[in-house]
């Protein structure tokens, strides 16, 4: 048992170091979604 959570506590702090390196670097390539405007007006307010 002891083990799983050293390891669960690895696991997370290796995925938070990842992502305050990975975040940056994706918004700099500008990777993301895109909004649109068509569609219905009444979706729009969503």
């Amino acid at each position: 048992m002891e083990f799983q959570v050293k390891v669960l506590l690895l696991t997370f702090a290796i995925t938070v170091v990842l992502s305050v390196i990975i975040i940056p670097i994706l918004k700099r390539l500008k990777v993301g979604q895109i909004e649109r405007d068509d569609g219905p007006q009444s979706h729009l307010k969503k």
